[in-house]
């Protein structure tokens, strides 16, 4: 992913409604991407444990589970 700054070099400001556009679908498929994984680590575990525990289950600790 670029900075913000070597994408306004390297387009010119006639664009910036593309690149606005182009961002909030990354921002929207990292969100999807996130859910997925999420979702499958869930069906991995075989628990259907809420989302938000899911989440804030430390690195060490999703270890142990999984």
């Amino acid at each position: 992913m670029m900075p913000s700054s070597a994408v306004s070099k390297t387009w010119p400001a006639t664009s910036s409604e593309s690149m606005r556009r182009d961002s909030a679908m990354a921002v929207r498929s990292a969100f999807a991407a996130s859910r997925l994984s999420i979702m499958s680590s869930i069906n991995t575990i075989g628990r259907a444990e809420p989302i938000a525990r899911f989440i804030f289950i430390p690195i060490s600790g999703s270890r142990l589970i999984a």
